[in-house]
């Protein structure tokens, strides 16, 4: 009986002292990046602007807007990629329409490994984010990761004005952020449509139809 009880301690201190396992990560398919855990986080960095804009209110970028849009991000549990470091290129287009569902679609290139992160949630994006129903992840070839930085070439999207103001009270707002040789830079426009930013609504189409996401969809 002695034996046995010495056997059953030697056998509990032997698997208390190895740590579990990690699960293992398929290569190529995991977010690095973290999501905050704050949803007052600010997802963007806030403009400047001249005092003839504010004298003449030719801005959209208030607290109000910057704080439904990062509230959106947090919603869809997106990583904050202003103030990224590291050495990957990332571009993220975010979709929030008034009575639609929002969306937000990331890709990241590290190296050689393109990945792209699709989410969409089932609250509407001029109200509240809801809940996610549809998240995937997939690797993009070069091909369509060169097509996509030849229409931010041509957008001119590094020089690109954050914001033009002609917006709207309805419609949808396109955001299209992007991080390159430590370098972030953003611009939204309301409702691009006919000759109104049509290669800033390029870009974000072709992001769009590369990633799967299906525009229609309810959640179940």
């Amino acid at each position: 009986m002695k034996q046995l009880l010495t056997s059953i301690i030697l056998l509990v201190l032997l698997f208390s002292c190895n740590p579990r396992p990690e699960k293992a990560n398929l290569p190529g398919i995991i977010d690095s990046l973290a999501v905050p855990v704050d949803s007052a986080t600010s997802y963007f960095p806030f403009p400047t602007y001249t005092k003839e804009q504010v004298k003449e209110n030719k801005r959209r970028l208030d607290q109000f807007v910057m704080g439904w849009y990062s509230t959106m991000l947090f919603g869809l549990h997106e990583p904050v990629i202003y103030n990224y470091k590291g050495d990957n290129e990332i571009y993220r287009f975010t979709l929030l329409r008034s009575f639609e569902h929002p969306l937000t679609v990331r890709l990241q290139r590290d190296g050689e490994t393109i990945k792209l992160f699709s989410k969409l949630a089932d609250g509407a994006g001029g109200y509240e984010p809801g809940q996610i129903f549809w998240d995937t992840t997939f690797h993009v070839n070069h091909v369509q990761y060169d097509t996509l930085t030849t229409l931010i070439a041509r957008a001119d999207f590094w020089n690109m004005p954050i914001e033009i103001y002609d917006g709207g009270l309805d419609g949808a707002e396109w955001i299209l952020e992007g991080v390159k040789d430590g370098k972030y830079h953003w611009a939204h426009r309301w409702s691009p449509a006919g000759d109104r930013h049509t290669n800033f609504k390029a870009v974000c189409e072709y992001v769009l139809s590369i990633s799967k996401t299906p525009m229609n969809t309810r959640r179940r």
